[in-house]
């Protein structure tokens, strides 16, 4: 099977393209064009800047939680009954910084803002002059109304006046909103030209003032990105870069509650691994330990595995006939053929994870469990596909595991994700302990947890995959 026989129909994905084309909703030329600038800028210089703001914005989060729920500083013990919202915020303020240059504290600002880009994007009651929206609404909005704000500013002719239309009177204002909101940010990166800060809009940026490049047959042509393409990929950076890791953060501390042992091996590795560091966690090393911190990350890759934040991948034929091997056999599929992919159907296979297929188990993924399912495919080689480039987890089957997609399509800010992840899990779990909470005195522990499993399997999927209920959490510092 040629590389290319099953491209992605990016008319899909015309929705996600409201700014302008990007990464995501282009295929050919144009697509290695995008992919040539956005791949560059995810590297390990990004990365540890990710840890560093992640370990940053874990701290001022714990923090947060502390004044607004605890009673007691002394003794810190607190009840979480909605922490979608923090989780959101967390990751949006990782890609602010990581992705886009821009510093967000935490904490919700109760003063005026300044006249500068960084004060835009401060969460606070009020939206700065001129919006309509807060940075963090304008996103919530658009995250959970992208097809009405498409339909209103993507298929609706220019030409009708935007009154005849009031019920798309949100979704007008969401969309200019958060326009001039990228607008804002690629000026500030404009102005920090020649100032390397590592993030991902200054490699756009970048792209912005390129005047050629090889196509590689010798001849030269125009390499710019246009100002809809920079905004266009800066979109796609938004909503991927903090959508699908806050839904896995949020299924990990649910899981992790339910599960106090594998929340005991954690703690363990990270007190074991804290020996050697410094007191203060935000000044941990990225290279030193990030690559020692295995579990964490094996909890990743098996709430993905389980709850894959896009559980469909779409692909088809085009004009052209493909075929494909399967035991032994080929079979053809004729031009013009869609296709989805069923991560559900691969992730709980138990000819490919074994017959504890359908159970929360990270130390499947460990490769210090010589007893694990996957043990077995160890010396394979061509095994280590997305998010599996690790030296320290066992790999399934190649194809397996498609939480970030696979081939040349997949995911490039995969790692920017899983070092966002493996950082809060060190912050919060190094000091906390967490458990269910119940949400009356009458109900019992047998209630509790049959109300979170019906909440884990009732869960739905509009961008991403996501819990729809509310689980309390119960946080309780260790001794």
């Amino acid at each position: 099977m040629a590389r290319g026989s099953f491209p992605k129909p990016v008319e899909n994905y015309e929705a996600f393209a409201i700014y302008g084309p990007s990464i995501l909703t282009s295929e050919g030329s144009q697509w290695a064009h995008y992919r040539r600038y956005t791949t560059a800028t995810f590297n390990e210089k990004n990365h540890a800047l990710v840890w560093q703001e992640s370990l940053s914005q874990g701290l001022q989060m714990i923090e947060h939680w502390t004044e607004q729920y605890c009673r007691d500083r002394s003794h810190p013990i607190f009840t979480l009954h909605n922490i979608r919202d923090d989780i959101v915020k967390y990751t949006l303020n990782i890609i602010c910084r990581a992705g886009f240059g821009v510093t967000v504290p935490f904490r919700p600002t109760c003063h005026l803002r300044d006249a500068n880009t960084e004060s835009l994007f401060q969460d606070s009651a009020l939206p700065p002059p001129g919006y309509r929206f807060t940075f963090a609404s304008v996103m919530e909005y658009i995250s959970t109304s992208v097809l009405t704000v498409f339909l209103a500013n993507g298929l609706l002719p220019r030409w009708i006046p935007r009154s005849l239309v009031p019920f798309f009177k949100n979704d007008f204002i969401a969309y200019d909103d958060l326009r001039a909101y990228l607008n804002s940010l690629l000026e500030n990166a404009e102005a920090r030209q020649g100032l390397s800060s590592h993030n991902l809009l200054e490699g756009l940026v970048k792209a912005r003032r390129n005047s050629t490049e090889d196509d590689g047959d010798g001849k030269l042509h125009d390499a710019r990105l246009s100002d809809d393409e920079i905004l266009g990929n800066l979109y796609i950076f938004l909503i991927a870069g903090h959508e699908t890791t806050s839904t896995t953060l949020r299924f990990a501390l649910v899981l992790l509650a339910t599960h106090p042992t594998i929340q005991d091996q954690l703690y363990d590795e990270i007190n074991e691994i804290g020996r050697d560091e410094r007191a203060d966690i935000s000044m941990w090393d990225y290279e030193r330990v990030f690559p020692k911190l295995i579990t964490p990350l094996c909890i990743m890759l098996e709430v993905l595995r389980l709850y894959p934040p896009v559980s469909s991948l779409p692909k088809w034929t085009s004009d052209k006939p493909a075929s494909i091997s399967y035991a032994d056999q080929q079979y053809y599929i004729p031009p013009s053929t869609q296709i989805s992919l069923d991560s559900n159907a691969l992730h709980y296979n138990e000819e490919y994870w074994g017959d504890d297929a359908a159970e929360f188990d990270p130390t499947r993924w460990d490769k210090r469990n010589r007893n694990s399912f996957l043990a077995q495919n160890d010396g394979t080689e061509g095994l280590s596909g997305p998010g599996l480039e690790h030296e320290t987890i066992h790999k399934p089957v190649r194809g397996a595991f498609l939480p970030f997609s696979d081939g040349v399509r997949a995911c490039v800010g995969r790692k920017f994700a899983q070092v966002e992840f493996v950082a809060a899990l060190v912050v919060i779990f190094r000091e906390y302990r967490v458990s269910l909470a119940k949400i009356s005195p009458e109900e019992s522990k047998e209630q509790m947890r049959s109300r979170v499993e019906q909440a884990l399997q009732g869960c739905s999927n509009y961008q991403t995959l996501t819990i729809r209920e509310n689980v309390p959490l119960h946080f309780r510092k260790r001794d």
